[in-house]
């Protein structure tokens, strides 16, 4: 019969198979893990054909891949004939000799898998090792393993904010770096212990728990980092130091922002270009109505702004430097449309 022997990448012991004739080829299969220490043949688990128990290729930060070795063995005095190896998706077969190939007795191969697969989630599946071996001519044992994407750090520039005379709010950088191998699809930004009577007026919700939370729609990519611009507003005085605990979450789903490119807008009354490049536009509310900003770089295909607006006065000025409330800052777009609709109950 034929047995998978986990063990370092040592030849299997063929002591056994010498103790009765081998009227046909038998193997034995060993794999070790390569970033790890090898392990003693003597403590290694036995595999088996169809065996429950999966080689686990732990749990791997997306773009980082995880790789096991394994050898097979001719245990018998026989040739043994390798004529296929399958393994399941998400998975590669590294530095496999080309199949058939044709094994003498006491000669072994050894061979790696890998887990390569970019999306994240968990993987699993079955090796199976085609052969001549009259008892298991196919020879199945599990794989599993998980790829994640960690999620970025946020820290606060300056804990002093600046007072943004033009909306009169007080604002904040925020710095989020992603110093990994995967790539962020997006992410929330999750904001507490702000101070009491301070609103982020820029998020996109607030919590069951009281955090606040910014929907960054824009993504990391690998080794990459990234400013956002909080906006602090108080009905009180706002204090001038605001030191928030900051954590963020990934989103692998991303949330579909294209709004139809029909339907009736409220009259903009004022687009003025403001700082470096930044937009601000004006339009009459009715104090206490929701309002969602919509834009386009062609007047054709239109994006949702977060988060959506709760008018406080009958004059409302809405401010686009790009994160988080539109993907990209409006100074780096060839041009950007704008309009306004009522967000009804």
């Amino acid at each position: 019969s034929s047995l998978l022997h986990a063990r370092a990448a040592e030849p299997a012991d063929r002591a056994g198979a010498a103790l009765r004739p081998q009227p046909h080829a038998e193997f034995r299969m060993s794999h070790s893990v390569e970033i790890l220490a090898p392990v003693e043949p003597a403590l290694a688990p036995v595999l088996s054909d169809d065996q429950q128990v999966p080689v686990d290729f732990g749990r791997n930060v997306q773009g980082t891949f995880s790789t096991r070795s394994f050898v097979i063995s001719n245990t018998s005095a026989a040739e043994l004939l390798i004529s296929g190896l399958t393994v399941p998706p998400g998975y590669t077969a590294l530095n496999l000799p080309v199949l058939p190939l044709t094994i003498a007795s006491g000669q072994s191969i050894t061979f790696q898998i890998s887990l390569s697969t970019l999306a994240a989630g968990t993987h699993a599946g079955a090796v199976t090792l085609a052969s001549d071996d009259l008892d298991e001519p196919f020879f199945d044992f599990p794989l599993t393993g998980e790829v994640f994407v960690p999620p970025p750090l946020a820290s606060v520039v300056n804990p002093v904010t600046t007072l943004n005379r033009q909306t009169g709010l007080r604002e904040q950088t925020i710095h989020i770096t992603n110093d990994t191998t995967a790539a962020v699809p997006a992410y929330y930004l999750i904001i507490r212990g702000l101070p009491a009577g301070v609103e982020v007026n820029n998020a996109s919700e607030t919590r069951a728990d009281g955090s606040v939370v910014m929907y960054i729609r824009s993504g990391l990519q690998p080794h990459s980092s990234q400013d956002i611009v909080m906006e602090y507003y108080s009905v009180n005085r706002l204090p001038v130091e605001v030191i928030p605990q900051l954590s963020t979450e990934v989103i692998l789903t991303l949330l579909d922002p294209a709004v139809p490119a029909d339907g009736a807008s409220l009259v903009i009354d004022r687009v003025t270009r403001i700082g470096e490049g930044e937009m601000m536009i004006e339009f009459t509310s009715v104090p206490g109505q929701r309002y969602e900003v919509q834009y386009s770089g062609d007047n054709a295909v239109w994006q949702s702004s977060l988060p959506r607006i709760r008018a406080t006065a009958n004059r409302t000025q809405w401010l686009d430097r790009g994160l988080p409330r539109t993907d990209s800052h409006p100074g780096q777009a060839g041009a950007r449309f704008y309009r306004v609709r009522e967000v009804r109950p």
